[in-house]
């Protein structure tokens, strides 16, 4: 097995995300993802083709949404700015994108790496 060489670890969870495509984009809305990986700075979701295809619109590179979770053991709302890193289509209507985490707050960003943290080992889901 290859050692974790990341500066900020994955962690595997499993819960919804609504992801908001900004006002200023032809396709505005609110979509429904699957979160299945969270690290300090970074988001693996499952999505469907119409987030990305609401994505894809935006006049601006890179891509940018708005992210609102609860962690499963937790009751903090986040609310956090995202860019499209990567996307991978799986399948004809289901995709993979790994998201980079703009925290707009420095007390937010403490406390998910302090909730990573407690989590290192036990999992989040």
């Amino acid at each position: 097995m290859s050692r974790e060489r990341r500066r900020f670890p994955r962690y595997p969870v499993d819960f919804p995300v609504q992801v908001r495509v900004p006002a200023h984009s032809s396709d505005a809305g609110v979509f429904r993802a699957q979160a299945s990986n969270l690290s300090r700075i970074s988001m693996e979701l499952g999505c469907d083709a119409e987030l990305v295809s609401a994505l894809q619109r935006q006049q601006q590179l890179p891509y940018a949404c708005n992210l609102e979770f609860l962690l499963p053991s937790h009751s903090h709302a986040f609310m956090l700015g995202a860019q499209v890193i990567t996307q991978r289509r799986v399948s004809r209507s289901h995709y993979v994108l790994v998201l980079l985490l703009k925290h707009q707050d420095a007390q937010q960003a403490a406390l998910l790496a302090s909730l990573l943290g407690a989590q290192m080992g036990a999992g989040l889901d």
